[in-house]
Order: C-alpha cells, then structure tokens, then sequence
C-alpha cells in the first residue's frame, strides 16, 4: 500500500478498509514536535471532508521513559491500554483499562510509571468530536511541524518560538493550521469548544461482565456518551462465529485485539484493525479461534441520526 511521508497511511473514507499492524509504517517523527518517537507508532487515518470523516487509528508501543505535559484537543480521542500501565496526573490506568477524552477536555501530565512489568501498548482511536472540530490530518501535521521548526524550536512537548512565549507543542501546531501562520509570538490562543465533562472518563473494562448476545457472541459494554457517540464495547466471539456484513449510518472502528478473523478471504490476527465509513457497504467478519476479541467504536457527526446502543 502506499505510504504517505513514511510516516502514516491515509484512506479516503469511500470503502470499508481492514489493516494488519505490521503492514503499516512506523511513525518516524515523535509527538508534539520531537525529533524521535518515544513509541513504536504505526497510524493509518481516514480523511475525506466532503463525507465528514476525520480519523485515525494508531498502535503505540512505549520505548522509552514517557512525559508529556497536560494539555487538551479540539478533537475526542478513546485510547485502550492492550498491555502495560500509564500514569495521566494521579490516575494510573493499567491493562484492559479503557480512557475517553472528549473534545476540549484537559488530561496528564502523561508519564510512564514506576519499574513497569511490561512496556505500554495503547490503541487509539482519535475523530471528529460533537464540536464538530476535525481530527487534524497527521500528514498534515508533519509538515506544520517542519514549517514551524524554520521559526522556532520544540522540546519535550513545548514550541518555543523565537523571540515568543512558549507554547504547548501540538497547541502551536493547532493554531499555524487552523490560523495559516508559522511565525508564532506566543500569545495566539486555540479556541476550544466549551467541555462537556470536566475531566477524562476511564473505564477498567475487567471489571466488567460479559454478556450473551447470541450464540459464539458475547459483548461487555465499555461506554456510550452523546448523542454523537462513541459507543464503545468489547465484542468475545466463539470460533466461528460471524458479525455479518451490512450498511449503517455511522462511522466503526474495530481493533482485533485478541485471536483472528477472516475478513475478505483475508485472515487477520491481533494486533489489526478496521474502519467502516458510513453508508458503505463492509463485509462479514468470521472468528478462526476461540476467545477472539474485537473493541468496537462506534460514533457519529453532529446532525447525523442517534447511535443505537447495540448494533453488531
């Protein structure tokens, strides 16, 4: 498949797309501006603006000491913690925990933790929010980057432009995208849509049970927020057992998080992962193994019909 800047693989939202996690580049630049990633990131995102679509999907493995400022996004984010643990300010969320991060709302300082057991490994899915503030192109955000760092410099998470006040490294990012300028003084501010929760949700999804839905099918249901979504749940399916093809109105996430699957004469094991855009047509997903599991995202725009609470 091609890549884009070596760095993440973009769709365009017309079919529905599934992706091993060894079939995608490794992010070659860090986050928030560093030189050199802190996580093994493979990323392929979704971007077509004429159908409202803005996503991202990424597998980050930590590879070294983790420490990110606190800070918020316009956009909603939903991370699940595979393996490993991961300190947000004085919250530790550990495997199998689920974190929600709606548009705006402020979360960490992000730090790996103490004599880890194993290293981190997050799944993240980040969208276009009920603000209706796109997720920000990664391609995009890698050329920002290199634009801003002609006028300035970043370190550890902060943008220090020349001769200006400091600023949060993606914040910059945000602001010389959304505001067309790369020579920053420091004093330009991001809009932020006013928060509908005052701080991160977290869910310990091992504390929750599993549920029959039919036979080889049973689901735990992690979070459902707005009217937009996401609904989020983990799906446990016998061998197999199949989630039949079909169309709906929303947009799907499906991580492969335990076993494998067949998906278009295809076989997919863990970790890979699945974009459905709405109004398209995906295929039927088969299990080959026992205790196959699936986290499954579901989420809508502004303006688009409410999310049902189960819908496999």
């Amino acid at each position: 498949m091609p890549l884009i800047l070596n760095e993440t693989d973009t769709f365009e939202g017309t079919e529905a797309v599934c992706v091993h996690y060894d079939d995608l580049a490794v992010q070659a630049q860090g986050f928030g501006g560093r030189q050199a990633s802190s996580w093994d990131q493979r990323f392929f995102q979704v971007i077509n603006p004429q159908r409202g679509i803005a996503v991202t999907n990424n597998s980050a493995l930590e590879l070294e000491e983790i420490r990110n400022v606190r800070h918020a996004h316009t956009f909603s984010q939903v991370r699940y913690f595979h393996r490993g643990a991961m300190k947000f300010g004085k919250d530790t969320v550990e495997e199998g925990d689920l974190q929600f991060v709606g548009d705006s709302v402020k979360y960490g300082p992000m730090a790996s933790v103490e004599n880890p057991t194993a290293r981190c490994h997050m799944l993240q899915t980040q969208f276009t929010g009920p603000s209706n503030r796109p997720f920000l192109d990664q391609t995009l955000i890698s050329k920002t980057t290199k634009e801003l760092e002609k006028y300035g410099n970043f370190d550890n998470g902060i943008y220090r432009p020349d001769g200006g006040r400091p600023l949060d490294s993606f914040e910059a990012i945000t602001i010389a995208i959304e505001q067309g300028k790369s020579r920053l003084t420091g004093e330009e501010k991001v809009q932020y849509a006013r928060p509908r929760l005052p701080h991160p949700v977290y869910v310990r999804t091992k504390e929750l049970p599993w549920l029959p839905v039919r036979d080889g099918v049973e689901v735990k249901h992690v979070l459902n927020m707005y009217e937009t979504g996401p609904n989020v749940k983990l799906v446990r399916l016998a061998k197999g057992a199949v989630l039949g093809a079909d169309t709906v109105d929303f947009q799907q996430t499906r991580w492969l998080i335990e076993g494998s699957v067949t998906w278009r004469s295809r076989e997919y094991d863990a970790i890979s992962c699945m974009f459905y855009p709405p109004d398209v047509e995906y295929p039927a997903t088969r299990a080959e193994q026992d205790g196959t599991v699936l986290l499954v995202l579901q989420w809508t725009n502004s303006g688009r019909p409410v999310l049902p609470f189960l819908h496999l």
